[in-house]
């Protein structure tokens, strides 16, 4: 569970974030409800903002075609983030970001660009940009009570008797290994007295590397 200051502080990267609009409120003379939220940040008109968690870019528009303007859309875990009216853009779409990576600069283009001072526009949804079944959630019920940043790795790997080395991939629960010869490794973390690391950002996919003692690792 997260609240959503704690979000908030991380995309900005410093305290005094704010909301300024909530999810549902009327627009357009009550034509309609706002999608999502707004936040801004007192005393900053062009704020930079960050990816709160590691998380890979599903979406990213750095020209103004729409009403949104310049946006980015992160995947974090199961969950899409979806961040508007953006003055730049410093990513593009299939790109690997790190927690803490800055995405762009907050900057009130597209619609907001006439209507609104700059301000940052934020969905949430279980789907990406493009999905028929994507509806943007009510962040209070579809995150912040319910999202748990994702701890990596998310899946448990269990391997079996191998000399655990870079260029060995374990699906699952498979007894077996594919040797992959050499592959890219974008981080890694100690878990369970294993240094495990990420070859797979969209399939969510690890590898061990090696045992922290250095011996043999088995099945568990």
């Amino acid at each position: 569970m997260i609240t959503r200051k704690t979000l908030i502080d991380k995309v900005y990267k410093r305290t005094g974030g704010v909301l300024t609009s909530a999810y549902g409120t009327p627009r357009d003379g009550g034509a309609r409800k706002h999608a999502g939220e707004d936040w801004d940040i007192a005393g900053t008109e062009s704020p930079k903002v960050y990816s709160p968690w590691n998380g890979i870019v599903t979406h990213a528009q750095t020209s103004m075609l729409n009403d949104r303007g310049r946006e980015v859309e992160i995947k974090i875990g199961k969950k899409y983030f979806w961040f508007q009216h953006l003055s730049s853009c410093s990513v593009t779409e299939g790109q690997r970001i790190a927690a803490g990576k800055q995405f762009g600069v907050q900057g009130g283009s597209g619609k907001a660009l006439g209507s609104y001072k700059s301000h940052m526009h934020f969905e949430v949804s279980n789907y990406p940009m493009g999905d028929p079944r994507r509806i943007a959630l009510n962040p209070v019920y579809g995150l912040y009570l319910t999202f748990i940043p994702p701890k990596y790795p998310t899946k448990k790997v269990i391997v079996s008797d191998l000399h655990i080395r870079q260029g060995h991939s374990v699906k699952g629960k498979a007894l077996g290994y594919i040797d992959l010869g050499p592959i890219e490794i974008f981080e890694q973390y100690v878990q369970d007295g294993y240094v495990w690391g990420r070859i797979d950002w969209v399939l969510d996919q690890w590898i061990a590397l090696r045992s922290t003692d250095g011996k043999k690792v088995y099945a568990k």
